[in-house]
């Protein structure tokens, strides 16, 4: 249902691949990248997704030669199956930033957190168990992934999360965005997006930080895992920059005016153009979620001003 980003059709990098239509509702793309001596998963999504997943990435790479699956953060839409997806893979190891890897191995407290912010949600992403300690690799920031002429890079990018990250291919300065830069569809031709920002906490001042800084990236294609990729690398930044200003602008005034849920989700709802998103019922819980995230920030930043 939805394209790459632009109007042109383009293909990606040849060590790249990226894998669609994983589940229904779609939740999330993958992405595998292939050096000379092994390949690594770019998200291993939830648990739902693991079994197409992997049929499609193994119909032209042999799962022996998969050696890493790599997440950007521990939140269940993009780890949630690496517990799954290690037990199929038997040569993979699963490398995180160092801030999540603990959730990796024992889930119990994600899962409460899931719940409580995703509700009905978290149900279409099926189980989540913990990885096997011996499979994690706990990673800091500017750490590697050598693929063999191809090299995965891990940068630090909180704001949607504390433990949050992207990935960076430093030989075809391709982005594996994670949640750092937001949700981004493409639906016949028009380019919609809208901010990653879930509670707890969903930081904006730290997410236009890490934004800054991932544009200061050489980058030639920037690829979403919400749902798709781009080499019109201006034109994202110009769409992120915009969005995730206008969504601070109309919860900061909703905080400010106590306006009611409803009515702040329209009018997001109108500054981003999501109107047929909200048609598709995960979607819409999507926003209201990532909406709910945002005005709680400005709520505590507004404490937090009041306070001073």
């Amino acid at each position: 249902m939805y394209a790459h980003y632009g109007t042109t059709p383009m293909s990606l990098p040849e060590a790249i691949k990226s894998y669609r239509s994983l589940s229904s509702p779609e939740v999330l793309v993958g992405y595998s990248v292939t050096g000379r001596t092994s390949t690594a998963l770019v998200e291993s999504g939830p648990s739902n997704v693991t079994q197409e997943y992997l049929r499609q990435a193994c119909s032209n790479i042999s799962a022996k030669k998969i050696e890493w699956i790599v997440v950007s953060h521990i939140h269940i839409d993009h780890s949630g199956g690496a517990w799954r997806m290690a037990r199929e893979l038997p040569n993979a190891r699963v490398g995180v930033y160092e801030r999540g890897a603990h959730h990796l191995i024992d889930p119990s407290r994600l899962i409460i957190s899931a719940r409580e912010a995703l509700g009905d949600v978290l149900e279409v992403w099926g189980p989540v168990e913990g990885v096997p300690q011996e499979k994690v690799v706990s990673m800091k920031a500017g750490a590697t992934v050598d693929l063999g002429g191809k090299t995965l890079r891990l940068i630090a990018a909180p704001g949607h999360a504390p433990h949050s990250s992207v990935w960076y291919l430093e030989e075809d300065r391709v982005l594996f965005s994670g949640d750092s830069l937001g949700i981004f569809l493409n639906r016949e031709g028009n380019q919609l997006l809208w901010p990653t920002s879930p509670p707890p906490s969903y930081n904006h001042d730290l997410a236009m930080e890490t934004i800054s800084q991932l544009k200061s990236l050489k980058l030639d294609l920037i690829c979403f895992p919400h749902f798709g990729y781009t080499s019109s690398i201006d034109k994202a930044f110009a769409s992120i920059d915009e969005t995730f200003s206008k969504w601070a602008q109309i919860t900061k005034s909703a905080i400010e005016n106590n306006e009611s849920f409803n009515d702040t989700l329209n009018k997001v709802v109108q500054a981003s153009g999501l109107n047929q998103v909200l048609k598709d019922d995960y979607r819409r819980k999507l926003v209201a979620m990532d909406l709910r995230g945002m005005l709680m920030y400005q709520e505590s930043a507004r404490a937090h001003s009041i306070r001073k």
